[in-house]
């Protein structure tokens, strides 16, 4: 094989390392894309973890209070006292002849 044959040779290879390496270039960059789409969908997610969390915290007060206010209400008609539904009282005025409705 003459000089100028091995050289020819050579060139080819060193092409073809060189196409090799410039095809990794841009699957590496598009790794380093699709690296960056996912932190930035993870940051989404972690702030909708986090949003959930603190309404499902006001959810469990919210049902703690509705069930404080239930028990108040069973312990007082288990007593024998009279119990006042509070969103719906009526109060009758016979003196001035109105009917005031309390509906809070």
């Amino acid at each position: 094989m003459s000089d100028v044959a091995i050289i020819a040779v050579l060139e080819e290879k060193i092409d073809g390392l060189i196409s090799y390496i410039e095809r990794l270039e841009e699957e590496k960059q598009d790794l380093f894309n699709q690296i960056r789409e996912k932190d930035t969908q993870i940051s989404d997610l972690e702030g909708k973890i986090e949003a959930f969390e603190n309404e499902r915290a006001e959810v469990g007060k919210r049902v703690e209070h509705i069930l404080e206010k239930l028990g108040r209400i069973s312990d007082g008609q288990r007593s024998g006292e009279q119990v006042n539904d509070l969103h719906n009282e009526e109060v009758d005025s016979s003196k001035d002849g109105f009917q005031f409705t309390d509906s809070d």
